[in-house]
């Protein structure tokens, strides 16, 4: 994924070779300018993550409510795509897997990414269309190399063990660490009677922050 700071810093570093100074006070800038830039994209993400906590809280309490409050966010920010995202969240945790694979589509119209298309694929596993759901995560994975273990967890859902190995192993074989898990679910799979995931096992929880001292 591009990472618009490396932008700033490449153009800071640009302009200011066009002038003769000092290769320190250059790169310091550009530290500066990275600095500044990065405490604005926390700020605001630190921001949304607080909208998005308060909107799932509010669901929980009341879906009609949150749908009401993410409503008028889409009407004021048409290309935000977390907003579609986080509404179609809220149905597919209530079990309404048309309605959330609509928003979910929605969000991909604007952002073509692995967290809408995992989740899209969510929608077509509760909706038995497990070719889609393929074609979903095939997309993913070529954005992120993670996406193998959703695809092995289709292939649980499918009944197909050995095809369920094969792409688990792609990511066990690539780090033994990182992907421990892998490999502690093929050995499971070669156990007697093991139980077959039922649903698509998404554990990608991670959040951006950029912390520069």
């Amino acid at each position: 994924m591009k990472h618009p700071f490396l932008n700033i810093i490449f153009l800071t570093l640009l302009f200011s070779c066009a002038s003769p100074s000092n290769p320190t006070d250059i790169v310091e800038d550009a530290r500066k300018e990275f600095k500044m830039q990065a405490k604005e994209f926390n700020d605001g993400q630190l921001a949304q993550d607080k909208l998005s906590d308060s909107l799932y809280s509010l669901a929980k309490f009341n879906i009609d409510t949150a749908i009401t409050a993410l409503d008028k966010l889409i009407y004021s920010y048409p290309n935000h795509a977390d907003f579609y995202y986080i509404k179609g969240d809220i149905y597919l945790k209530h079990g309404d897997f048309q309605k959330a694979k609509d928003e979910f589509s929605k969000a991909l119209s604007i952002d073509f990414v692995p967290k809408y298309l995992n989740s899209r694929a969510e929608c077509f596993v509760g909706l038995h269309k497990l070719d889609s759901c393929l074609l979903d995560l095939k997309s993913s994975k070529e954005m992120n190399f993670d996406g193998n273990w959703l695809i092995g967890n289709l292939y649980e859902i499918k009944g197909n063990i050995d095809s369920a190995k094969f792409y688990y192993a792609l990511l066990a074989i690539e780090n033994k660490t990182v992907y421990k898990y892998c490999q502690d679910r093929i050995d499971y799979l070669n156990s007697k009677n093991p139980k077959l995931y039922k649903k698509l096992v998404i554990t990608d929880t991670i959040k951006q922050t950029i912390i520069l001292h």
